[in-house]
C-alpha cells in the first residue's frame, strides 16, 4: 500500500478531510465550544459531536474549490 499513487480527486478530498478536522479540533477545545456547537447543531447527547463538526464543515464547502476553502479557512482559524 505504500507505494499506491493517489489520483488528484483522492488527493483533494484527503485535503478536504484534514480542513474539516482541524476545524472540527479547533471548536472542540473548550467545554463552552462544545455546548455551543451541540446547541446551534441540535445534537442529541448520544450523538458524537466531532463527527457531526467534520460533517458541517464538509457540507458548507462541498461545492467550493479547494483552493478558495483553503483561503478562507486560514481566514477564520487564527
Amino acid at each position: 500500500m505504500s507505494r499506491r499513487v493517489l489520483s488528484e480527486k483522492q488527493l483533494e478530498s484527503n485535503e478536504r478531510m484534514r480542513l474539516a478536522t482541524i476545524y472540527a479540533k479547533h471548536l472542540y477545545r473548550t467545554d463552552e465550544d462544545k455546548i455551543k456547537a451541540r446547541i446551534r447543531l441540535k445534537l442529541p447527547a448520544h450523538k458524537s459531536l466531532f463527527h457531526a463538526l467534520v460533517k458541517e464543515h464538509l457540507d458548507q464547502h462541498r461545492q467550493m474549490p479547494l483552493e478558495e476553502v483553503e483561503q478562507t479557512f486560514m481566514q477564520d482559524l487564527p
